[in-house]
């Protein structure tokens, strides 16, 4: 660290040196001094993928989800593909949902997860053997259990129902169907070794016979397929 503070008194204009900077309070697990050095790199080079990413993720981690996704939209208007910042937008949409619900807007939280659910269609679709990311569309879908069925009715990307392009509004009902599709996928990929997932298939099939009032659902509970 002090090798490195010494480097950048001589060379305060020098991203790259802000970048290691920013890793090296990173690997101390000083988050906020980690941010604050990308984006001293960021408005040195504000074409570094890396540096926008890492601030976008600084943000993510310590709340500020608002920020966050402005951040890796920046991110994304670089590199529309790059997966992580797809991601990360996704994960800080859907924490902003939970949030909503917590608040009771629900038709912001509802707004929310759809956000969620296109930056998800795209990651997945680049990166389809990615646990992470159908676990992340699961608990987006699932988030939306206890919202009244007249207001959850949430725009889907069609690629993620096995359809065209485009998008579709869907019922509570079928947004559970696509949780349930998309935790037995992220299941099957890591040989069900995941408690937490397990776990959360379970709840999403529970819910989904709430909506369905069909008791004979709870005998999959008992099976994965």
């Amino acid at each position: 660290m002090t090798k490195l503070l010494n480097v950048l008194h001589q060379n305060v204009s020098d991203s790259n040196v802000w970048e290691c900077l920013g890793e090296a309070y990173l690997s101390r697990g000083s988050n906020i001094a980690a941010m604050k050095a990308f984006e001293k790199a960021t408005e040195l080079n504000p074409q570094s993928i890396f540096s926008q990413y890492q601030v976008a993720a600084m943000q993510q981690l310590i709340g500020l989800l608002s920020e966050a996704v402005a951040s890796y939209t920046r991110v994304l208007e670089l590199q529309d593909d790059y997966v992580p910042a797809l991601k990360g937008r996704a994960e800080s949409y859907y924490k902003l949902s939970l949030l909503a619900i917590n608040n009771v807007l629900d038709s912001k939280a509802v707004s929310y997860v759809s956000l969620a659910l296109i930056d998800l269609s795209k990651a997945v679709k680049l990166k389809p053997s990615f646990i992470s990311l159908w676990k992340l569309i699961g608990d987006s879908c699932l988030s939306l259990y206890g919202i009244a069925e007249t207001v959850a009715r949430v725009s889907v990307p069609s690629e993620l129902l096995g359809n065209c392009e485009g998008s579709e509004i869907i019922s509570k009902k079928a947004l559970l169907e696509l949780g349930l599709k998309s935790y037995k996928c992220s299941l099957h990929l890591c040989d069900g070794k995941s408690p937490y997932l397990i776990h959360n298939l379970a709840l999403n099939y529970y819910h989904l016979a709430k909506v369905e009032d069909d008791k004979g659902i709870f005998r999959n509970l008992v099976k994965i397929d």
